[in-house]
């Protein structure tokens, strides 16, 4: 008999663990782009650099709130 029950994760719950996750990837992004080809880290920022910018400029980047996801 199965008797696991299931837990219902909350959106901020979900939403932390894939922040975590994210930084962690962010932190160890320097030493996976150096184990990468030049071509793949000229694709990398070609790709992400437009996106970041334009999220600058819109002004969201400059503020985090706690109310974010809930």
């Amino acid at each position: 008999m199965n008797t696991e029950k299931k837990v219902t994760p909350s959106l901020r719950g979900l939403f932390d663990k894939i922040l975590s996750t994210l930084e962690r990837e962010i932190d160890t992004l320097p030493d996976t782009l150096s184990q990468v080809t030049p071509e793949r880290r000229l694709d990398f920022i070609s790709k992400n650099l437009p996106l970041l910018l334009k999220y600058k400029q819109s002004g969201e980047g400059d503020s985090w709130t706690d109310s974010w996801g809930e």
